[in-house]
């Protein structure tokens, strides 16, 4: 679900829910979490994702990577954000989040069905989209 609110420098002006795919800290595996299970939240100064893995699937790459927890969540400051890439797959439409952050997974791509109202909103608030 796609939400706005206010614009102050703290408050989340967009949020979504969809998909995630990111590569795991230790083994660089990438991890997937499905629509419902990601989420995305817009403010002018961050970009959070949230992500709810099933416990099976925290089992198993759990096994080869520690730091993995079922509930996970990434912060990318807005100054570490180089580009954000539009892709489409077969069945999905995501965005690939380019960044130089170390707190955050080399490799992180969220899922949306509404990836239009993600860019401008992105956009708007300044990130860098590029087609």
């Amino acid at each position: 679900m796609e939400k706005r609110g206010s614009e102050t420098d703290d408050s989340v002006v967009y949020s979504d829910i969809g998909g995630m795919t990111w590569s795991s800290t230790h083994t660089g595996w990438r991890v997937n979490a499905s629509w419902p299970f990601a989420s995305i939240r817009i403010t002018p100064q961050r970009l959070t994702f949230a992500v709810q893995l099933w416990k099976p699937v925290r089992a198993l790459f759990g096994l080869a990577d520690s730091t993995l927890r079922r509930n996970q969540q990434f912060v990318l400051q807005k100054e570490l954000v180089s580009g954000i890439h539009p892709r489409r797959g077969f069945v999905s439409t995501g965005l690939i989040f380019e960044h130089c952050s170390s707190e955050c997974p080399q490799f992180v791509k969220f899922f949306t069905f509404h990836r239009k109202s993600l860019i401008t909103e992105l956009r708007r608030q300044g990130y860098k989209v590029v087609d």
